[in-house]
Formats: structure tokens, sequence, C-alpha cells
């Protein structure tokens, strides 16, 4: 019989304790350390949230419709795949043009507000006595430049982030390989996962990660999934309507309102706020 090592159990304090102590030590060399690993670990990191999200799907497939494992993969990635090349090839452009666009004509939209807010201000006045538009007269000068100022710094440091992550497609590529091996033999990658965390904390303490892990997966993994379907309906409905009303920009605002909605509780109204300032200075009437 094998004897048990004993130190195996003190080695995640050992790791922990010369984290902090590097911490301590130099921040600065450990945050960049920190950098560079994530940056090599990153296509795994894709790897294993591509694996994640397609996985419901995977099983949905092999249990309801008694598919076999390559099957489904073919299936479940062609689904993916092809929404992907819809959003490059049709939404990407048109939501990068629309940015440009806005970059280009913000100062012209702020001019018009302002001078729209102003025009609106003395009739207001007429028909009001309590001040309130003097008021609003003496603060409203300057407050759309500003405005506009703002937005046009976010959308270019946007812009920027968006060449940044497409320097990264290559190893999102990677990741999209390695997702396919996840999923292929997904009993072997959670049983060697077992495996290590047993090692770790003993039998005991594993089975109650082994049940918090599972409960947290399933309520994760429906939240996920429900909420990229219900983000992906608003999309399309916002773009449908803006489209109808001919409202400008349909593509940026719809991909904004599309994604801030998988964000919880206040990302349904930070989509709404982006929509409504950038009609309300490319058409104040419309707004």
């Amino acid at each position: 019989m094998k004897k048990k090592i004993p130190y195996i159990k003190i080695l995640p304090l050992l790791i922990i304790s010369f984290i902090c102590y590097k911490i301590i030590d130099n921040p600065k060399a450990l945050l960049k350390g920190l950098k560079y690993l994530f940056s090599m670990l990153l296509p795994f990191i894709w790897a294993f949230g591509i694996a994640y999200f397609l996985n419901p799907l995977m099983r949905y497939f092999e249990n309801k419709w008694k598919w076999k494992r390559y099957l489904s993969l073919i299936v479940v990635y062609a689904i993916f795949i092809g929404a992907i090349a819809f959003t490059i090839g049709i939404m990407a452009p048109k939501t990068i043009e629309n940015a440009k666009q806005i970059v280009k004509e913000m100062p012209q939209y702020a001019e018009q507000t302002e001078k729209f807010i102003n025009d609106k201000l003395p009739k207001f006045e007429k028909s009001s006595d309590t001040g309130i538009s003097a008021q609003l007269q003496k603060n409203v000068n300057g407050f759309a430049e500003k405005a506009g100022n703002f937005i046009n710094e976010k959308l270019k440091a946007f812009a920027t982030k968006i060449i940044s992550f497409t320097s990264g497609f290559i190893k999102f590529i990677i990741g999209l390989l390695i997702s396919i091996y996840m999923l292929k033999d997904k009993e072997k990658f959670t049983e060697g996962t077992k495996r290590i965390i047993r090692a770790l904390f003993g039998e005991e303490k594993s089975k109650g990660i082994f049940a918090f892990g599972a409960e947290a997966d399933k309520i994760f993994s429906r939240y996920i999934v429900g909420k990229f379907i219900d983000s992906s309906i608003i999309g399309v409905l916002c773009f449908v309507g803006l489209s109808i009303l001919k409202a400008p920009y349909t593509a940026i605002i719809s991909m904004v309102v599309g994604i801030t909605n998988m964000i919880p509780y206040f990302g349904p109204f930070i989509g709404m706020v982006f929509g409504v300032i950038i009609v309300i200075f490319s058409s104040p009437i419309m707004a």
C-alpha cells in the first residue's frame, strides 16, 4: 500500500504564502508576471468559455435527439461559427462605420443640440413665469459641446479596444480549436479535475466542493444561456424597430443594447441611456 504524502495537504497554504510574499516584496514585477501569464493562458480561457457556453446545446442534442457526440459537435460549432460569421460579416462593419461617423460628426451634433435648446427656451419662457428657463439658458451654453467631447473621447477609446481585441483574434481561434477537444472529451477533463481536487482537499471536503460546483454550474449555465437568448432577441428587435423609425446609427445602438442587456439589473438602463444620448445629439427632434 502506498503511503500518503502528508505535505500535499499544506501545499495550497504554501502556494498562498509564496504569492503573498511576492506581492509584498515586488508588486510591480508580480503584476507584470500575472499579465504575461494571463496572455499565455488566454487561449485556454477562451477554450473553457466557449466549451462551457456550447455545452448545454450539445447536451440538448445528445439527450433530446439522441445524437452521437461527433454529430452534436459538428452542428453546435456550425451554429456558433455561423453566428460569428454573421456578426463579423454584417453587423461589425455597420457598427464600426457608425462609430466612425459619430466621431466625425459629433462636433456638428453638439452645435445642433445647443442651438435647438437655445431656440426652444425663449418659447418656454413666454408660456411660463417660473423663471426656470432663464436658469436653464444660463447653464445650457457649452453643455452640448462638453458632452460631445466626452462621448467623442469614449468612442475613440472604444475603437482602440476593438483594435486591441482584433489583435488577439489568433488566440481566440486557438481557443476555439481547443474547445472542440474539451467538449469531445469533457468527461475525461471533468474526472481529471475531480482527481486534483480530491488530492488537494481530501475526500470529505471534495464532496462539498463537487456539490457546490454542480449547483453553481446548473444555475450559472441556465442564466448565461437564457440571458444570451434574451439579449439576442432584444438586440434584433431594437435593430428592426430603429430601422422602421429610420433612426440614425441603428447598428451600433442595437449592438450596445444587446450587449449591455447581458448585465444584470442595470444593463438595459445603460443601453437605453446610450441610445437616447446618440439620438439626442444626431436628431434632437426625433429624441
